[in-house]
């Protein structure tokens, strides 16, 4: 580790106040207080309890008192890095004894002292700390011992500014990527019941007309089919030249070479099934779980999966949404033989025994589908600009903790500065 121009190596001791304050046995038994255990932090978040704790009813590592801009250190298990900085208004946050609670010094910028813990020089140097250890955890002298590379406090505070700043951002789009999850088990749950009527309305018993049947109300236009009656099992050999596919839970049919972990194979192509366009292919010992995936092309798969061919009356993209709902996989799981989860598997002829509910109209079963995959889609475009900050911020920290990229040339201006925030 070595220093650049401008910058020292310090102790974290230099920089930060250990453990200001705790409570003692003389501490009111009736105070009530906010509890942050272990399990309340991870990196760089903190879910504060919205129930307070009584000391009374504390447990007796509920000891050290947080105050806001104090930065949590958990010392168990220091390489999960339980660490974050602490915003919170109030005198009545008490952390367990398993954290180091960091009070920064006025030399030192509490938001930098966070990214500086978090940083692969202070990981590396835990690392040495708790290797071969049976129960990794280090003490508070270890955690004063630390050494960080430092500059001066103005250069702290807006490294500390720039990361936070991306930091609120994945945690901005983290929070609508939840919200879209949410709409999209909502807008499944809703289409794969009730479906859309020929105006493309969301149906619901105060406007259309119901039906009673052995899985529920559904709606007129509607049918109870067995699996069966939808598909048929293709039993062809693979042909050469064709793709070899693999079937992976997120994903459905991805190539085989792609997948991690795999197991390699000398079939030749005719030892392999076929799967035309629109089959639906699954593993037969994962489809408890909803494993499978529809072929967009021609492809070969491995012997062991089931390949279901279409008939004429269901439309596959609408039925691999179907087959992935909740309530199917809870179906295929029950038709599913074995003693224990890693050895269930579900055959094709238990599979097409199992009713499941279907829009009578080809049509229907599409706008269906198209409308979860617009909500897919959203999500997936939210997901890569979650990758995106996730990227800069490794790159910042990186680039900005070591000194190798300075702010103060980064940042001359404040729209230089919104651009490193937007990556650019």
């Amino acid at each position: 580790m070595n220093a650049v121009d401008g910058w020292t190596i310090s102790d974290l001791e230099a920089l930060v106040h250990l453990d200001l304050e705790s409570l003692t046995e003389k501490t009111p038994r009736d105070f009530a207080f906010y509890y942050l255990d272990i399990a309340s932090v991870s990196e760089g978040r903190i879910t504060v309890p919205t129930v307070e704790t009584l000391f009374r009813d504390a447990p007796s590592r509920a000891r050290k008192v947080v105050h806001r801009h104090d930065v949590l250190m958990s010392m168990v298990r220091p390489n999960l890095k339980g660490f974050a900085y602490f915003d919170h208004a109030g005198e009545k946050f008490i952390a367990s004894t398993g954290f180091a609670v960091l009070t920064a010094r006025e030399e030192a910028d509490p938001r930098f002292i966070l990214y500086a813990i978090l940083s692969d020089n202070t990981s590396r140097q835990i690392e040495a700390l708790v290797s071969g250890s049976n129960y990794p955890a280090i003490n508070s002298s270890s955690v004063r011992r630390l050494q960080v590379l430092t500059p001066p406090k103005s250069e702290q505070t807006e490294i500390g500014d720039i990361l936070s700043t991306v930091d609120r951002s994945i945690e901005q789009t983290e929070a609508l990527i939840a919200k879209q999850q949410c709409i999209k088990v909502g807008l499944m749950q809703h289409l794969l019941t009730r479906g859309v009527d020929q105006r493309g309305n969301l149906r619901s018993e105060r406007t259309h007309k119901f039906r009673d049947t052995s899985l529920g109300k559904i709606p007129e236009e509607w049918r109870i089919a067995r699996v069966g009656d939808l598909f048929e099992k293709r039993c062809e050999h693979g042909k050469a030249g064709l793709p070899v596919m693999a079937v992976v839970m997120k994903d459905g049919l991805v190539e085989r070479a792609k997948v991690e972990r795999r197991v390699e194979s000398n079939l030749p192509a005719e030892g392999h099934a076929l799967v035309v366009k629109g089959d639906i292919a699954y593993n037969m010992m994962r489809m408890w779980q909803g494993v499978l995936g529809r072929a967009q092309f021609d492809c070969l798969v491995s012997p062991a999966y089931v390949v279901l061919k279409p008939r004429e009356n269901i439309n596959t993209h609408f039925a691999e949404w179907l087959f992935r709902d909740e309530q199917s996989v809870l179906k295929f799981r029950r038709a599913s033989r074995g003693v224990v989860d890693d050895r269930l598997r579900l055959y094709a002829h238990d599979l097409f025994a199992i009713e499941v509910a279907v829009p009578n109209s080809v049509d229907e079963q599409e706008a269906i589908a198209e409308r979860l995959d617009a909500i897919k889609d959203r999500i997936a475009k939210e997901n890569a600009v979650l990758e995106k900050y996730q990227q800069l911020r490794v790159g910042l920290m990186q680039d900005l903790l070591t000194g190798r990229k300075r702010v103060t040339a980064l940042l001359e201006s404040k729209s230089k500065r919104e651009k490193v925030y937007a990556g650019d």
